[in-house]
């Protein structure tokens, strides 16, 4: 799932280069463009949090509960906020990796996201 996760941020329809960081450093020094920002993201919630239940092998248990989509929509957001900080800290850390970032954010929420009840 990690490198899944990985792969797609690294084959986003977004370029990856100064201008692009620069136009996100100046959108992380804005709370309000920031937040802009990350309503955006979110609109992959449902898309992501799919995705997890569909490789945690939850989507042949049937037609889920509404208390089981609201934890993987849950752990979709913790995911999500994950990657957000990572491409702040790219836009806002001079010479930084996204891919280094993304995968040290990753690696910090999966394990907590990555259990199924």
């Amino acid at each position: 799932m990690r490198d899944a996760i990985l792969s797609a941020i690294e084959n986003a329809d977004i370029k990856l280069d100064d201008e692009s960081r620069e136009m996100m450093r100046l959108a992380a020094a804005d709370e309000i463009a920031w937040r802009y920002f990350l309503g955006a993201a979110s609109r992959n919630e449902p898309v992501l949090a799919a995705a997890l239940r569909a490789a945690a092998g939850r989507e042949e248990s049937g037609e889920p509960s509404g208390d089981e989509l609201l934890l993987w929509d849950v752990r979709a957001s913790a995911l999500l906020g994950a990657i957000a900080a990572a491409y702040r800290r790219w836009a806002t850390t001079p010479g930084a990796e996204l891919s280094d970032l993304a995968a040290k954010a990753i690696d910090a929420v999966l394990p907590a996201i990555g259990s199924v009840p």
